[in-house]
């Protein structure tokens, strides 16, 4: 498992939302996502942001490059995935993953 805490917000640069609603919003993947780290894996990103607390469901599609997140919006609020995108508010980010575990279990 690796610790992604000191990179969560270098995911943001390569997710584009092209629509948002209260509990569902859509993105496009930057496939440059894996210059992160050549031993990124984005399936395992995947599962273990399915884990989340308040997320719904999740729909990876590979072949264009987008990303559909079904969520709870009173457990993951609408602003919290908007500050994602603009790296904004970040340590609300991070308390809210850490309280998650999330930030471990990658």
């Amino acid at each position: 498992m690796k610790d992604i805490a000191p990179h969560i917000l270098e995911f943001a640069k390569f997710f584009t939302k092209v629509s948002h609603t209260n509990g569902r919003i859509r993105m496009r993947i930057d496939p440059k996502i894996k210059e992160i780290d050549n031993t990124f894996d984005l399936e395992n990103f995947i599962n273990c942001v399915k884990k989340i607390d308040g997320i719904i469901d999740l729909k990876l599609n590979l072949l264009i490059g987008s990303i559909t997140v079904l969520y709870d919006n009173e457990i993951f609020s609408k602003e919290l995935w908007n500050d994602f995108l603009d790296q904004k508010n970040t340590d609300k980010l991070l308390n809210f993953l850490n309280k998650q575990n999330f930030l471990k279990e990658i």
